[in-house]
């Protein structure tokens, strides 16, 4: 499809790129969605891991929204039920009332008050002022959401698991008659007064007026009106480490605080009924980690700080390790800036906010 023509190019294919691909073509645009993957899914990867296919091996949660949970289900055919056991952030700071505290993640003051002090208060780097105006800003904000959705207090999570959630989204893209070129990088992208060109790694040209990016589209340039712009990127690998244990009780998903070398932490047993058939009584757990703790490949070091945390339980034993690496890398906040006003806003952006796409969904889609 050389020199394909399209209102909008989508570049991505996450979450979030899927719903704004659909969204723009129940509008009447004609939409192309181009990834560099072969399949569907954008970071939220399933993979081949311990003899099992379709595995999702990148730990995450679907914060609680209801406006998002009710968005992803009208635009990917999602359809939600509550996790096995409650997922949890387990805080370690130095404060006499924020240590050691396993906290249920949900939709209630409680908890946006640690995300609060977390994403808005721990910046040392800020002035005092600009601390207290971003925390007192996010307060105000979620209070005001808690008021008007007081009910909703439970994370849920797609009941098919990450694979039908990503097959759903696949067919509804289809029935949307969006245009998929995947497996295919963007190389160039240049912006006229009239027309949009995004050259892509195999040769081909699609042109359109406006253009989508994700804030994790590898690109090597962009030229607007003459000038060109070079990317400015900073490196956001994932490095996760999955654990095949034995003698461990259902573990749930954990936002991990101030515990160097983890971040998140996920049994995802319940979500795939043939790990459960080829290692009988025991639990898969994916980890995000740093990458310290990642090139070490010392499973026991892990498991050992999964146990301190009360994560996983005492007795637990490892009998499977494997390590997978996810080289990414996201645009600056800044070079995002000046290609939208350079380009007056015919190229936009999609990106997720510090508190996840859950927030950045519900707060895009009116």
């Amino acid at each position: 499809m050389s020199n394909a023509q399209f209102d909008v190019i989508v570049v991505g294919s996450s979450i979030t790129s899927m719903i704004e691909a659909i969204h723009l073509a129940r509008e009447g645009k004609k939409v192309a969605l181009v990834d560099r993957q072969e399949d569907i899914g954008g970071v939220w990867r399933l993979e081949s891991c311990f003899g099992l296919d379709d595995v999702e091996t990148t730990p995450h949660i679907f914060l609680p929204d209801a406006k998002a949970y009710r968005l992803i289900s009208e635009y990917l055919n999602c359809k939600w039920a509550p996790w096995p056991l409650k997922p949890k952030m387990f805080v370690r700071r130095n404060s006499r009332f924020m240590n050691r505290l396993h906290i249920p993640i949900g939709h209630n003051l409680q908890n946006y008050f640690v995300l609060a002090v977390v994403k808005r208060w721990d910046k040392p780097r800020q002035s005092l002022i600009k601390r207290i105006r971003k925390f007192t800003k996010f307060m105000s904000e979620k209070m005001w959401i808690l008021a008007r959705t007081g009910s909703l207090n439970e994370p849920l999570y797609p009941v098919s698991g990450m694979k039908g959630l990503l097959d759903e989204a696949r067919a509804a893209l289809d029935k949307s008659n969006i245009a998929r070129f995947q497996g295919v990088g963007v190389s160039h992208l240049e912006l006229s007064d009239d027309i949009s060109t995004v050259r892509l790694d195999d040769g081909d040209v699609l042109s359109s007026r406006d253009i989508c990016l994700n804030q994790h589209v590898d690109i090597k340039n962009i030229k607007i009106r003459d000038k060109d712009y070079s990317p400015e990127y900073q490196d956001c690998s994932s490095l996760n480490y999955n654990l095949i244990l034995k003698d461990c009780e259902p573990a749930s998903f954990n936002y991990m605080i101030g515990v160097p070398e983890i971040y998140l932490v996920s049994d995802i047993t319940d979500f795939y009924g043939s790990i459960s058939e080829k290692f009988p009584g025991c639990r898969f757990i994916t980890t995000r980690v740093g990458r310290k703790l990642a090139e070490t490949k010392e499973p026991e070091e892990l498991l050992a700080v999964l146990k301190e945390t009360n994560v996983v339980s005492a007795a637990a034993s490892v009998v499977r390790d494997d390590y997978v690496f996810y080289a990414r890398k996201r645009l600056s906040r800044q070079y995002i800036k000046d290609i939208t006003r350079s380009s007056g806003k015919r190229i936009y952006f999609l990106i997720a906010g510090d508190l996840g796409i859950m927030d950045s969904i519900s707060g895009r889609y009116a």
